[in-house]
């Protein structure tokens, strides 16, 4: 019996190597089948197991075979490989799958046949799988980076097309993460990119975002004194910074800088007397901002716009306010100015000389501030006459009278006196029918007038006059008219001049 089983086997074992798997029943073995009828022989097989999941990538399946018999196998697709397709008996065979690089599962059906009867074992494989911990990203304008994790069973690729992003570890296997800086953006606008990542046959895309360059400044308009002007300006920034002007009088302590900070500028002091305007750019990546500057003019504002003076030599006080540098320059030789330069606020002296004359003067004191001016009027009234008080005739006799008065001058008399004639009703130096006694020569403006005028003829009409010489001239005060004494001279009397 044992005998006869045996050549069964080889029977058996001969038909599986000269058939093809499934046609272990052809009619050409229909007298053998009929010979394992007849001995009755009993053909079974078990699979373990039979249905299997397995993974996208590096997946293999061993597969156990409990059989009496021969067998053969066979897989429905060439991505499944089996490590055997024919056996008797118990045994076992390997089945290796290619790795999964699509999107979607599959699945191998792996056919053993023994006899006339096929059992099977189905194998579905996993498919490429991927997730990044995030799809969109937005980064600031500069010094941007970002680390992306990916989880995967695949083999995996991050790219851009975008030329500002760059991939640092560009590629992995399974699980990992990569990292990617941004060039700083410049522009004042967002700008967005695409990284894609590829796994198999899949594709995922990482949107890229990227804040634009910004920048706010502390004031963007400023209104500065005319001299001695300096403003400071802050700036908020995630770019860099340069500052610049083509305004000459506008001048910068520190002209750049990197993000947040601060820059100061100057003015040159404004000597016009109008305002002026200038303009500061301020750059940031490709983005420009201005700051517009407006200097106040040079003022002067002075006490006095005009002054009067009396005749006599005085002095008048002007006051400056002022915002610039100034001086005061006089026009006329009787003018004159003292401590006539200074800056920003102050003062100033005028005074005038003694104005020895009947006539009132005008001149001028210029004021000159920065590159303006303004002119300061100057009146002088002109000298008083000298007066004459009380003057009379007293004491008069046949051949003299008394003549007496006062005179008060606003300036030094050099000389006074009387001048008298007995001819002419208005006597006057230098008449030759007058006669001048001159009564003091010291510089004085005023005094009593004394003198005696001998040798008049007695009985005569006579005119007299105090006279005083100064700087307005030769004065005269109001004519004394009086009559000496007496008739005619005796023989005893002292003869008369002239008579």
């Amino acid at each position: 019996m044992k005998k006869k089983q045996l050549s069964i086997y080889s029977l058996a074992l001969a038909s599986l190597l000269v058939l093809p798997l499934g046609s272990l029943t052809s009619c050409s073995d229909k007298e053998e089948t009929d010979v394992f009828a007849s001995e009755e022989l009993s053909l079974n097989m078990t699979l373990t197991p039979t249905i299997v999941d397995l993974p996208a990538r590096n997946a293999s399946q061993d597969i156990t075979i409990t059989s009496n018999t021969a067998w053969g196998a066979v897989s429905d697709v060439t991505w499944a490989t089996l490590s055997t397709t024919l056996g008797v008996g118990n045994g076992s065979l390997s089945v290796k799958l290619e790795d999964n690089t699509g999107t979607e599962p599959r699945t191998a059906t792996i056919t053993i046949s023994y006899g006339s009867t096929q059992q099977t074992v189905t194998i579905n494989q996993a498919a490429a799988t991927a997730s990044l911990s995030t799809q969109e990203v937005t980064l600031p304008a500069r010094d941007a980076t970002q680390e992306i994790s990916i989880t995967t069973n695949s083999a995996w690729t991050a790219s851009s097309y975008d030329t500002w992003i760059h991939i640092i570890n560009e590629k992995g296997d399974g699980d990992g993460k990569f990292t990617f800086n941004l060039d700083n953006n410049l522009e004042t606008e967002t700008r967005q990119g695409t990284i894609n990542v590829t796994y198999g046959q899949g594709k995922m895309t990482i949107t890229v975002n990227q804040q634009p360059a910004t920048a706010s400044l502390s004031t963007q308009e400023v209104t500065l004194p005319a001299r001695d002007a300096s403003q400071e300006i802050g700036i908020t920034t995630n770019s860099t910074w340069t500052v610049s002007t083509f305004d000459t009088w506008i001048h910068f302590l520190n002209e750049k800088g990197d993000g947040d900070g601060k820059f100061t500028f100057t003015l040159d002091n404004n000597l016009n007397t109008q305002i002026r305007q200038g303009t500061i750019a301020v750059t940031y990546g490709n983005g420009k901002m201005t700051i517009n500057v407006t200097q106040e003019p040079a003022t002067a504002t002075l006490s006095d716009q005009s002054v009067s003076f009396t005749a006599k030599s005085s002095s008048h006080d002007i006051k400056v306010t002022s915002n610039t540098v100034w001086s005061a320059e006089a026009e006329n030789s009787w003018i004159h100015t003292e401590d006539a330069e200074g800056e920003v606020n102050g003062r100033f002296t005028i005074k005038v000389d003694d104005n020895k004359s009947l006539s009132s003067r005008q001149g001028k004191v210029t004021f000159n501030y920065g590159t303006g001016k303004q002119t300061i009027t100057i009146s002088q009234k002109a000298a008083s006459a000298t007066k004459f008080e009380k003057t009379q005739a007293n004491n008069i006799g046949r051949y003299q009278a008394d003549i007496t008065g006062i005179f008060n001058s606003e300036f030094d008399v050099t000389e006074y006196g009387v001048i008298y004639s007995a001819t002419s009703s208005v006597p006057t130096i230098g008449d030759d029918k007058s006669h001048q006694i001159a009564v003091g020569k010291t510089p004085i403006s005023q005094d009593i007038v004394s003198t005696t005028i001998k040798g008049l003829k007695a009985g005569s009409k006579n005119y007299a006059r105090i006279y005083t010489k100064g700087p307005l001239g030769t004065e005269y005060s109001p004519v004394v008219t009086f009559v000496t004494s007496g008739g005619a001279p005796s023989s005893n009397d002292n003869p008369t001049p002239g008579y």
